[in-house]
């Protein structure tokens, strides 16, 4: 009997240290570079990479508004620009803190989020090199269709079409299908203006992107519709300005939060030239003649499931 008990004990062990270590080793092997390595696949400006392990901190719990209402302070009158996205090859990812425009601040600070939450999660000690490679991997996945750098045509430049994939992915709830209103545009704004994207070689392929975002179902808060929305709202949501421009799905973007019944707006203001912290949201939109409504979505945070991906 006592001989039992102690396999029992021996396998439990076992399994249990063979567990962390697969679930080490699952993480390692879907690093993009191995670990304790400079990346020779991303792009550093300036001190991007401490900034973003600044907010990261494996050995505090995660909670998605706490932590969002803590660290979005951080990016606070951060200049406005691309961050010298035109002089990163396709092969390199991009991570910059300073410049931001509309869309990379989403992108970086959404992969900063869920890169705490994973590290809460893995219970683990992990190096800095590590824990920056995991946050490459989210971010990549965030702006790129299959996860990883591609050619031009192949990323995601519509805005809500990235939503929508993230949404597929199971990383964002859909708030409008709760109670906004359908819409129903065509679009084709890219398509349209072959000049400006001059770079792009397949434009097969881009309408046929545009052909799907134009006949899937979308759903939006129309401007005068905006307290059914704050029904829903939480801090943290992201929100896309809807734009009457002909074939354009929408023409801004930024964080939301929910406090004292207001809807206050974090964004990069191509306006004021740098980011802007919880600006109110109402106030903003009644001086754009140009929107018709907000899209919103949430951020979900699922367990590791896009490394089988």
């Amino acid at each position: 009997m006592k001989l039992l008990f102690f396999v029992l004990i021996i396998t439990f062990l076992g399994n249990f240290l063979g567990n962390e270590s697969n679930q080490y080793k699952k993480i390692e092997e879907n690093f993009p570079i191995p670990a304790d390595k400079t990346a020779s696949d991303v792009f550093i400006v300036g001190k991007a990479k401490e900034e973003v392990l600044e907010m990261l901190n494996p050995k505090e719990p995660f909670h998605y508004e706490t932590f969002f209402e803590k660290n979005i302070k951080f990016f606070k009158d951060v200049p406005y620009g691309a961050g010298a996205s035109n002089n990163v090859s396709f092969d390199k990812t991009l991570v910059c803190t300073s410049p931001l425009n509309c869309v990379t601040i989403i992108e970086m600070f959404w992969a900063i989020c869920y890169t705490q939450y994973q590290l809460s999660q893995l219970n683990l000690t992990l190096t800095q090199n590590q824990i920056f490679n995991l946050f490459l991997k989210n971010l990549n996945f965030i702006k790129y269709y299959d996860g990883f750098n591609c050619e031009l045509h192949d990323r995601i430049h519509y805005f809500t079409d990235a939503l929508f994939q993230l949404e597929s992915k199971g990383l964002l709830e859909n708030i409008g299908a709760y109670n906004g209103e359908p819409i129903d545009k065509k679009i084709h704004f890219i398509s349209g203006n072959k000049k400006q994207w001059s770079a792009i070689k397949n434009w097969t392929k881009i309408k046929v992107i545009e052909e799907s975002m134009s006949s899937r179902p979308r759903y939006f808060y129309p401007l005068d519709r905006m307290e059914d929305y704050k029904l829903y709202a939480k801090t943290g949501d992201i929100v896309a300005l809807a734009t009457d421009v002909a074939g354009l799905d929408v023409s801004h973007c930024g964080y939301i939060t929910f406090r004292n019944d207001s809807l206050l707006f974090s964004h990069a203001s191509s306006v004021k030239k740098k980011v802007v912290i919880e600006e109110d949201l109402c106030n903003y939109l009644s001086k754009r003649t140009s929107i018709t409504g907000i899209y919103v979505y949430r951020p979900l945070f699922q367990k590791l499931n896009y490394y089988n991906h």
